[in-house]
């Protein structure tokens, strides 16, 4: 089974020992274990709440970035993950605050706080991404969306209470 997951998943057949040695960690380690073991070069195999996944290698020491939004509908981001822009009525940024502000997409540098609803505290995205169901990894690409210095849009997550558009107002809704 184990074969044909990664023959599905265009992987090259690893050795024999590897794939001993990748079974026996994926059924014995304890739950809670952080399982990482480098397929390739370029993937590696994780483990995160009882399910296997095949990662593309995080390059380490990815530099902190920051990129203007310009009105595109798309943009590709450094980690090669896409955004996608899209004018809507009722969701999203409202388009008051972009006005005479810019629209900043970067990834996390720590710190930094959002409220994505009235009823609920003001968390940590940190406290937020580790209360998901979001894989470690994938909450380290994670990009945020600013309107000015503040912070408005956690993609797939919602939208700052304080940037929110009401029901019939014009938003930008932002996708990963």
């Amino acid at each position: 089974m184990l074969r044909y997951w990664l023959e599905i998943n265009d992987q090259l057949m690893p050795s024999k020992d590897l794939l001993d040695e990748l079974l026996r960690q994926v059924l014995t380690a304890k739950k809670d274990a952080t399982i990482k073991i480098q397929l390739s070069k370029d993937f590696e195999i994780r483990r995160y709440k009882d399910e296997v996944y095949i990662v593309k290698k995080n390059l380490k020491g990815q530099k902190n970035y920051e990129i203007i939004w310009k009105g595109e509908s798309k943009i590709l981001l450094p980690n090669r993950a896409q955004l996608n822009f899209k004018k809507v009525k009722g969701r999203g940024i409202n388009f008051k605050f972009l006005n005479d502000q810019k629209l900043k997409i970067r990834n996390r540098q720590g710190g930094e706080f959002f409220k994505p609803n009235s009823k609920r505290p003001t968390k940590k995205i940190k406290q937020l991404l580790q209360e998901s169901d979001l894989p470690p990894w994938e909450r380290e690409n994670l990009p945020l969306i600013f309107v000015g210095d503040e912070l408005a849009a956690l993609p797939n997550f919602g939208f700052d209470i304080k940037f929110q558009t009401k029901s019939k107002e014009l938003g930008l809704e932002v996708i990963l």
